[in-house]
């Protein structure tokens, strides 16, 4: 900003001397760049963003009154978590709005209305499905549920039910008495399994009945109805309940709504899966759709700064900026449109020549949330461009003419709402308008007490089912082979299968892979499918859950943690007898308006690709299965994309089935290497396990193994290695002080990645080279020891020169190379992608190592993170529902695991 205004040519110089790789010119640019250093300091203070924000008449969202307080599981402790709303606000504190933390969507066939800050649910049957005009005590209009003769849901007994529940987590008198029926209830429903086995007689049955469970019923019933009753009593759960049955007008998107008093419209569902919009009708006139996003504040305790976090669930995905966010309001074509924004101006960047604000592109909140003259909030002074419009962002005509290219295909739910940004499409990989292959979307999962389900992330279909189903059974039909999901006597129909089609019963085996364990991919590494044709028909594979999945949650201690009654799931675990075989898979890859997502829950909720021109690769394996691959791109959306291409391999069978709704075949991962990969630090740590098993056809291979002696100082053939990643990994000696060496190393995935892309004679160029890395295992140097060092669990940046000290996590830090004309450099990225740290110039590489640093950020990012509707799971189960689970992690949104969708 500052060159930018000040002396602009001086920039522009810089960055394109860098472009050139003139290393010289561009030493001596940044030398008269750094002479600016004074004047920056006196025009920083002149200039800070508020007091920018508020010249281009940006908004800010503050932390508002306080909701409740709950618990979540953060760094493997359980935390007291304190909710707030969130409201939107002027620069100059003036107050134009708020965000509710309460979405409404159809779910299944009831209406649900959730606080996404507490997870307070209900679940709202179809007699309710109305909506009727009323006014609050404070003189309000509002919308509540109700039934088509306006009796008022709050009234039903059906919420008097769910509504104590929810008072039993706010009163510690009301949730023992809770507790003592839930308790008294099991011990019934025991007494009938006594009498079906004929422990007990139909007299002493009746006599416990009647004697017992009756009366104690009966006063739980008058308890409820009373505590129900005098909810005021409370008032923290009664603003809870009041905000999920009673709903906000401007909360609507859609047209203006007669609010008549008493007045009642209609509610109906049309998303084409299980989840999906609730639209408003008078009559046959659709009026708009209740909405499905919320905004809240949430602060741990012992952290000293509040999260907002934003969420669209019908878009499965949510943001969290830490200490507040900034908002523009902008008009398009003649509506108005509210945006979540960047705290600075850009004057140019590699999208865009002129100057534009950034803004979130996966989410944006609506207009409703603000109550006031939209017209005197405009943004002013700039405009707000879109990454995913520039040209730059989009497939050259080269590629779309004769390069492979990802396009949309046909719609697989429109979740019932008019706008088009979240309807999911089929993604079809194309080259010179042939279709290579379309990618399916189903997603396998398991819980801990061995509930399996069978999840399609593209029609947004789910089936859970029963406990006995305990292993998968190879079947052939329509003469290929397909896994059904049976008992242990190989029953494919027992007692609680729900019905479903034979596209979602029979399994196919591209779902089903080996994998390999790795750190830093939460455990696995995808490598080939399971080889099933060397079983017979008929043979049964176990299921099981993983105990050690990045999901369960564990103390310092190894100890899981748990909030509550809390059941985790896990990825699906295959095993022949005793031996673990493998694992089914659940990732999806499809397109969401006109974004292409691809994201793999067994490896990470967090660490995706959002693009709007994917690259991709497919290579043909010669036995039958093609190979696909990502690579990063300038189309990519959102800085999600933490390490995910480097990881993500598909493989897929020439011959591909029909699969639901007319989707078809997708199946495995690995990793693969790309330039984006300073972002996955966080969760990136060296494994040492053996890799033999892979691609048993080329045994000269190097395996991988445990990394000790130091590499030899001798020439070696040069190889190019694009977008390598280069580690940090500790030296097992240590010196009197207790000190470990930083090494550094190359890591075995990206050699593989590279041999795997070879052709020909460089293919045994490449093995040489390989070899040469595995002999010395896989060290490439070391980083200066008085400046770098390992310490008690400790990665350690000491500068006695510049006073700097800086102390990670050893498992969560990361090196990069970067390429500056002749030189290179290293730059150490912390666990949230930031740079920390560079050393620049490597001497003598017996390597080139080809890369650029346009991707890193040394500024705080968005922390976007998928938020999936399959997160719940415990919650409901006595009703028919799931609970769903979300990531824990001190970075993500969510880390309750409690009821939410």
């Amino acid at each position: 900003m500052y060159l930018q205004e000040k002396d602009p040519s001086l920039l522009r110089d810089y960055l394109d001397a860098l472009r050139q790789g003139n290393s010289d010119e561009s030493k001596s640019f940044l030398k008269d760049i750094k002479g600016h250093d004074t004047d920056f300091k006196s025009w920083l203070a002149e200039n800070d963003t508020e007091t920018a924000m508020e010249h281009l008449n940006a908004l800010q969202v503050t932390k508002g009154d306080f909701i409740a307080i709950g618990q979540e599981i953060v760094g493997g402790e359980i935390k007291n978590v304190s909710y707030y709303k969130a409201n939107i606000e002027k620069m100059d504190g003036e107050n134009v709005g708020s965000f509710s933390p309460v979405e409404h969507v159809a779910f299944y066939d009831v209406a649900r209305a959730i606080n996404r800050a507490t997870n307070d649910t209900l679940d709202i049957s179809k007699e309710y499905h109305f909506l009727k005009v009323v006014k609050t005590s404070d003189g309000q209009d509002k919308l509540t549920y109700s039934d088509q003769q306006g009796n008022e849901y709050r009234n039903s007994q059906e919420y008097k039910n769910q509504a104590l529940r929810i008072l039993s987590k706010y009163d510690t008198e009301i949730k023992n008495q809770v507790d003592e029926f839930d308790n008294l209830n099991k011990e019934r429903g025991e007494m009938y399994q006594k009498y079906h086995k004929g422990e007990i007689t139909i007299e002493e049955l009746r006599n416990e009945e009647n004697t017992k469970y009756r009366p104690a019923f009966l006063k739980f019933d008058q308890l409820k109805n009373k505590a129900v009753d005098k909810i005021e009593n409370n008032s923290q759960a009664a603003k809870i309940l009041d905000g999920l049955v009673n709903i906000d007008p401007n909360l609507i998107r859609g047209t203006h709504i007669d609010l008549q008093e008493g007045k009642i419209f209609s509610m109906q569902a049309h998303g084409q899966g299980d989840m999906g919009a609730l639209s408003i009708y008078d009559g046959n006139t659709k009026l708009g759709e209740l909405l499905s996003e919320s905004g809240f504040f949430k602060q741990v305790e012992g952290q000293t700064k509040e999260t907002f976090v934003f969420e669209d669930i019908l878009h499965n995905l949510n943001v969290s900026y830490e200490g507040g966010a900034y908002m523009a309001v902008t008009k398009e074509n003649g509506h108005y449109k509210a945006s979540l924004i960047d705290g600075r101006t850009v004057e140019r960047d590699e999208y865009f020549d002129e100057a534009h604000l950034h803004k979130n592109e996966l989410l944006h909140p609506s207009t409703g949330h603000i109550q006031k003259d939209l017209d005197s909030l405009l943004l002013r002074g700039t405009k707000i461009l879109n990454h995913q419009d520039s040209e730059h962002a989009q497939y050259s005509d080269e590629q779309k003419a004769n390069g492979v290219i990802v396009e949309k295909g046909k719609l697989l739910d429109n979740k019932g709402t008019d706008r088009t940004d979240d309807d999911v499409h089929e993604a079809v990989i194309k080259q010179g308008g042939e279709n290579l292959h379309t990618f399916k979307n189903m997603g396998f999962y398991i819980t801990e007490k061995g509930d399996l389900f069978i999840h399609d992330h593209g029609a947004n279909v789910r089936f859970q089912l029963p406990q006995s189903i305990t292993h998968l059974k190879l079947v052939e039909k329509d003469g290929t082979y397909k896994l059904v999901p049976v008992t242990k006597d190989g029953n494919e129909h027992p007692i609680g299968m729900p019905n479903i089609s034979d596209e979602y019963r029979y399994i196919d085996p591209i779902f089903a892979h080996e994998y390999e364990k790795r750190d830093y991919s939460h455990k696995h590494v995808n490598v080939v499918l399971i080889n099933l044709e060397k079983y017979g028909s008929g043979k049964l594979f176990a299921i099981k859950y993983d105990p050690n999945d990045y999901h369960i949650q564990r103390n310092s201690s190894g100890e899981i943690v748990r909030i509550k009654d809390q059941t985790y799931f896990t990825k699906v675990k295959l095993f022949d007898g005793d031996e673990e075989i493998g694992m089914l898979s659940n990732n999806f890859h499809n397109f969401k308006g006109k974004i292409f997502f691809s994201a793999d829950y067994n490896y990470s909720y967090n660490d995706f690709l959002a693009s709007v021109s994917p690259q991709v690769e497919i290579e043909d394996m010669g036995n039958g299965s093609k190979k696909i691959t990502f690579d990063q791109g300038s189309g990519d959306i959102g800085d999600t994309n933490r390490g995910y291409t480097d990881y993500q391999r598909i493989f897929t069978k020439e011959k591909q089935t029909e699969s639901p709704k007319g989707q078809v075949s997708e199946t495995k991962t690995e990793v693969h290497s790309t330039t984006n990969v300073v972002a996955q630090a966080a969760e990136e740590k060296t494994a040492s396990n053996d890799n033999s098993e892979m691609q048993s056809d080329q045994p000269q291979i190097p395996t991988r193994a445990k990394r000790s002696a130091s590499v030899e100082e001798k020439e070696q053939e040069q190889v190019v290695l694009k977008d390598t990643i280069l580690k940090i990994e500790k030296s097992y000696e240590q010196d009197s002080e207790g000190k470990h060496k930083a090494n550094v190393t190359i890591d075995y995935n990206d050699v593989k990645a590279l041999y795997d892309r070879a052709e020909g004679a460089e293919k045994q160029s490449v093995l040489d080279f390989w070899n040469k890395l595995h002999t010395s295992e896989y060290k490439v140097g070391a980083l200066p020891e008085d400046k770098y060092y390992f310490e008690k669990g400790k990665f350690v940046i000491h500068d006695s020169g510049t006073k700097k000290l800086i102390v990670l996590p050893e498992d969560k830090v990361s090196i990069k190379i970067m390429k500056d004309g002749d030189s290179y450099s290293l730059a150490i990225s912390s666990g949230n992608g930031k740079v920390i740290n560079s050393i620049s110039k490597i001497d003598n590489p017996n390597y080139e190592l080809l890369s650029d640093s346009s991707h890193f950020n040394s500024g705080k990012q968005d922390n976007i993170v998928l938020s999936d509707q399959h997160h719940e799971y415990n919650l409901y189960l006595e009703n028919g529902f799931v609970k769903m689970f979300d990531c824990a992690s001190d970075h993500i949104y969510h880390d309750h695991n409690s009821a939410y969708i």
